[in-house]
């Protein structure tokens, strides 16, 4: 592969290896801090959150599909994506909001997160996914004693002895992992391996492009495969518009970089959630 998103994601995974080095010399990291997890899965199938209701103030409408909000302050393809960056305020934010859960970046070489970040989001009191590139149980483990009550797995990253292996164990430390796909090869794959949870990403980690039509197109034969699994649209949703076209099919949303690199996250919330 010679592209640039082939080759930062290269780059991404060689230093994940040389992290997980660093991990096995220093010992598995403990859990028992970290508090019981909270359900990720159920938080996504029951989406408590709501919108501040314009017609009648001090009352609020329901949102019909989970959000996960997230929170990041950089990105490879973006650059700095928020200056003032604060993972507690932001966390607070989101969960104030009806945000059902909250993503967080925790690399720190390609987009300026840290695991510490988890810790902070969580004291907002909703579910917290880590969102980084997994590859080894370690890292589950880690996530977990930073917090972490779900994790990223991309399909692309592991062949499928990897992706089931690390699928039970997050299961094992009672957090269901969010398996990330970007083909109708790997969403079979992730659900072969028995993945519960599917985020369909529309940004192409090879080319860095984006293709906002893929999670519709990829979504009858999820159905037909995997009835029961939680579908969530993935990157690109800036209006909406495009929420309201993939309510259709998508059980929820992920969304970062709209609210992220607004000013005011209350009113970007707003303008995407208005009429939703």
């Amino acid at each position: 592969m010679t592209s640039r998103g082939s080759s930062l994601l290269d780059r991404i995974v060689a230093r994940k290896r040389k992290e997980i080095e660093n991990l096995e010399k220093s010992g598995f990291p403990s859990s028992e801090d970290a508090g019981q997890p909270r359900d990720f899965l159920q938080a996504l199938k029951n989406p408590g959150g709501r919108l501040r209701n314009p017609g009648n103030p001090g009352t609020y409408l329901p949102l019909q599909r989970a959000i996960i909000s997230e929170s990041k302050k950089a990105s490879p393809s973006m650059g700095l994506i928020r200056p003032d960056y604060d993972p507690a305020s932001i966390a607070e934010t989101y969960a104030s909001l009806g945000a059902s859960c909250i993503s967080v970046l925790t690399d720190e070489e390609f987009f300026q997160g840290h695991l510490d970040h988890l810790k902070i989001a969580r004291s907002a009191g909703i579910p917290v996914l880590r969102k980084d590139f997994l590859i080894h149980r370690l890292q589950i483990q880690q996530a977990r004693a930073a917090g972490a009550d779900s994790v990223l797995l991309i399909v692309r990253l592991l062949d499928d002895a990897t992706l089931t292996e690390l699928l039970d164990y997050a299961r094992s430390m009672q957090m269901e992992p969010l398996v990330e796909v970007h083909s109708e090869s790997e969403m079979i794959r992730a659900c072969d391996c028995g993945a519960r949870i599917i985020g369909i990403n529309h940004r192409d980690l090879d080319t860095l492009e984006m293709d906002l039509s893929l999670s519709r197109r990829l979504a009858p034969e999820l159905r037909k495969r995997n009835p029961d699994s939680v579908l969530i649209a993935e990157s690109g949703i800036e209006k909406a518009e495009t929420l309201e076209m993939m309510s259709e099919y998508a059980d929820a949303f992920l969304i970062g970089t709209s609210l992220m690199r607004s000013p005011s996250i209350e009113t970007a919330w707003k303008s995407l959630f208005g009429s939703f």
